[in-house]
């Protein structure tokens, strides 16, 4: 499938990927309650960022959402 001219690439994440180190997420009392599993720092967005961005540099990826 071809893209037209000018097409972006980019990238996404979303609030309950990267948003684990946040200690009253939307499930804390759940996961206090051991009803699921501990969060913790989601998949590391949060302490991993530069990482992730010198990632996305790397494979030409210029826009992240």
């Amino acid at each position: 499938m071809p893209f037209p001219e000018g097409f972006i690439w980019g990238t996404f994440a979303s609030s309950t990927q990267i948003e684990g180190a946040a200690p009253e997420s939307d499930w804390h009392r759940w996961e206090r309650l051991g009803r699921v599993p501990a969060s913790r720092d989601g998949n590391g967005f949060a302490t991993r960022y530069a990482e992730d961005f010198h990632l996305l540099a790397v494979y030409w990826l210029p826009d992240h959402r």
